[in-house]
């Protein structure tokens, strides 16, 4: 998902697709960070 507007700059892109891969590779589900028995320490 590109959430960036369509004039964004080179770096910007750099940027969201560096973040977005390594949100990807975090293996947590977000309702488990809601939830403090469940949330990783």
């Amino acid at each position: 998902m590109n959430l960036l507007p369509p004039n964004y700059s080179d770096l910007e892109q750099a940027v969201d697709q560096t973040a977005s891969s390594r949100i990807e590779g975090i293996d947590v589900h977000t309702c488990h960070l809601w939830n403090p028995d469940l949330c990783p320490a």
